[in-house]
């Protein structure tokens, strides 16, 4: 197991499954080995077996590249998401939610940020991933 600052860790446990932090989204087919570490607000989809540690505030499978918090309106996608399972996003929460943003940055450095190139396109897979977990969501899978 990772732990920032430590390198790896031995848990003591013969077998370790998965950290999820909050606001991950899978998309379908998206397997994640033990021991792997996803940060919050996360979108992995596109990709078969998703690397072991994947940054907060990112999305992609094949490629990764960071959530612009303001522009890709990750609060607004929290806050739709907690709806749909009739629970309001907090203003407390959304502040944690920006103050972890801040915290992690370093974690995303060496992303690409999108920078408009295939933006169309992430845009697109992504939309066909959430609506894909959508409609596995609504039928109980």
């Amino acid at each position: 197991m990772l732990v920032e600052g430590f390198d790896q860790l031995d848990s003591g446990m013969l077998k370790l499954r998965r950290f999820l932090a909050d606001h991950v989204t899978l998309g379908i087919g998206v397997h994640l080995n033990g021991g792997a570490v996803v940060g919050a607000s996360s979108n992995i989809f596109g990709v078969h077996f998703a690397p072991k540690t994947i940054p907060p505030f990112t999305r992609g499978g094949e490629v990764f590249r960071k959530h612009r918090i303001q522009s890709m309106s990750m609060i607004d996608v929290a806050r739709n998401v907690m709806a749909r399972r009739k629970v309001a996003l907090s203003s407390e929460q959304e502040e944690v939610l920006r103050a972890v943003f801040a915290l992690t940055r370093s974690d995303r450095a060496k992303l690409d940020d999108g920078g408009g190139r295939d933006e169309a396109a992430l845009r697109r897979a992504e939309g066909e991933a959430i609506r894909a977990f959508d409609l596995v969501e609504a039928s109980g899978g």
